[in-house]
């Protein structure tokens, strides 16, 4: 029922390289199922690593610091910046626009996430450091 609408629609709206390409997706669609898949895996581990490892981490870190002595929460997230540029690169955490992962250590901390996240998800790195050195002083 679809396949002549689809013949119809590749023969009148694409050109000869549309229709190879759409040949090429075709015989390679594992491939692309792959692809597909390792691309939303990633997605979903960098999502992962910002809800839950790099609070932890936070906290960690806070508690170290603040057994030691007690700063500004500004200065302890300038400290925090600098500890999260030694973390390892398979450490990821997504893109400004949540459609790519970079990682922890190159990203800038002022990336908010998108609009449809749940409200205590869209926070930034230091809007989300400075509730947990809350949570750890009380």
């Amino acid at each position: 029922m679809i396949g002549p609408i689809v013949d119809w629609v590749m023969n009148i709206n694409l050109g000869a390289l549309g229709r190879g390409i759409v040949a090429f997706i075709e015989a390679n669609s594992w491939l692309f199922l792959a692809l597909a898949m390792l691309y939303g895996a990633l997605l979903v581990y960098a999502k992962l690593i910002v809800t839950d490892y790099l609070p932890k981490k936070m906290k960690a870190f806070l508690l170290a610091r603040n057994s030691s002595k007690k700063d500004a929460p500004e200065v302890l997230y300038q400290e925090w910046l600098q500890c999260r540029k030694a973390l390892p690169a398979y450490i990821l955490v997504p893109s400004k626009n949540e459609l790519w992962v970079k990682p922890a250590r190159s990203a800038t901390g002022r990336e908010k996430a998108l609009f449809f996240r749940s409200e205590k998800q869209k926070k930034t790195e230091q809007e989300q450091f400075l509730e947990v050195a809350k949570e750890v002083n009380n």
